[in-house]
């Protein structure tokens, strides 16, 4: 017998309560419990939900509840903008992929619509930018088309080595060699072995009438999960997490789990994380009940992730300072066995050459560019700018981030 569990909402806010209970009600098709909404400020709700990018998802359910006038229609206008965003961003895409289409180039759409065809209505799923994958050997091709066709770099040093920036007509565009969350390790490297030539097996789909490229299940599933692993660093947010419960709810039943996932995830050092994270979608989200391959998660784990979720947002929007106090201290999945001060000295100096003005103009100072975060912190902390007591909150932080992925084994 699957062990029933307590679900202790007590010590999260009222809103954050009912946002959780919104989603779970979507993704449910179930009327939520009514006690979940007792005394709450539907104008902080709203807040939360777009700090989570996940506000449009429950417009249609929203005339159940007695919102003021004025509130309402600013949900709804939030919906509609949404929408119409998305709407872009999909004519944008079918664009690119017409363009790939006629140049016999292989590609496929990256978390966006591939997640959002999962929702139980897509164009409710707020759409970024176009993320999109071709194979390591089209690369250059693909980026010198698109620059031929008036798209344009959007910086002119990218900020990471797996994928570059474009833009066009205020549309930003990711073109990946690989996608994100892949690192510097052994799983990582079969994972980049299993995903080799997938772009060539991608799935035609449609959404808004709109044509796009998909990965097949396996892999387009394993994207989502390693997006997950990337926001671990900068900023786990919830519409990450739904875009792993629709996937879930459509896709990875018993079955499919055992025979098709597991022995991947298995071996990659990815199982562990993606019983969590599922397990977390069921007791809070809404996922259904029929999928039972995450009851053996640790309950404990699931917990601890969710309120890691909670506190931090959609790319940590919640909690920026420590988020970023993350990336400055290094990245445990990226430096592997190496100590914590190389991963530290390493943090600091990519910081240093990243924001440092006078280092990307005289590459001499690239030598020191470690130093640049320490100094500013100390002008701040004389003239005032900064706390000590914030400091020590982003240790707090990172120690906690580290301790929620070294339970979850991510790559181990």
């Amino acid at each position: 017998m699957i062990e029933k569990i307590y679900i202790d909402l007590n010590h999260y806010s009222s809103e954050e309560r009912a946002a959780l209970a919104l989603l779970a009600s979507v993704f449910s098709g179930k009327e939520p419990e009514p006690r979940l909404f007792e005394g709450v400020r539907w104008s902080e709700v709203l807040k939360e939900m777009k700090i989570q990018a996940v506000a449009a998802i429950p417009i249609e359910i929203m005339d159940r509840f007695d919102l003021e006038k004025e509130l309402f229609d600013k949900w709804l206008s939030y919906t509609v903008c949404t929408v119409g965003n998305n709407e872009n961003i999909l004519n944008a895409q079918s664009e690119l992929t017409e363009l790939f289409d006629k140049n016999n180039i292989s590609m496929a759409v990256l978390k966006g619509a591939a997640a959002a065809c999962y929702y139980p209505n897509p164009l409710y799923r707020c759409i970024g930018d176009i993320d999109f994958l071709v194979e390591a050997e089209d690369f250059e091709e693909a980026y010198e088309l698109m620059i031929n066709n008036g798209y344009e770099l959007a910086f002119p040093i990218d900020h990471v080595d797996y994928h570059i920036t474009l833009k066009r007509d205020e549309v930003m565009y990711e073109l990946h060699r690989e996608p994100a969350g892949l690192t510097k390790n052994m799983q990582s490297d079969k994972l980049r072995e299993i995903l080799k030539g997938k772009c060539h097996e991608a799935e035609l789909c449609e959404m808004g009438g709109n044509r796009f490229y998909r990965l097949p299940r396996l892999y387009n599933g394993l994207v989502l999960l390693l997006h997950i692993v990337k926001h671990m660093d900068d900023g786990l947010g919830l519409r990450q997490v739904c875009d792993w419960l629709a996937f879930v709810n459509a896709e990875l039943s018993d079955d499919v789990w055992e025979k098709e996932f597991q022995p991947v995830l298995k071996r990659t050092g990815l199982e562990k994380l993606a019983m969590v994270v599922t397990r977390m979608c069921k007791l809070y989200l809404g996922l259904s009940e029929k999928i039972t391959w995450c009851d053996g998660a640790n309950k404990y784990h699931v917990i601890e992730l969710m309120d890691f979720v909670m506190e931090n947002g959609n790319f940590g929007k919640k909690n920026n300072k420590n988020v970023r106090a993350m990336a400055y201290i290094g990245r445990t999945k990226e430096t592997g066995n190496k100590n914590i001060i190389y991963s530290f000295f390493m943090g600091l100096q990519k910081t240093g050459m990243k924001r440092w003005k006078s280092c990307k103009r005289h590459k001499i100072l690239n030598c020191v560019a470690w130093a640049y975060l320490p100094v500013t912190y100390i002008l701040k902390l004389i003239t005032g700018k900064t706390k000590l007591s914030d400091t020590f909150a982003m240790i707090h932080a990172v120690r906690d981030k580290r301790s929620i992925q070294s339970k979850l084994s991510i790559y181990k």
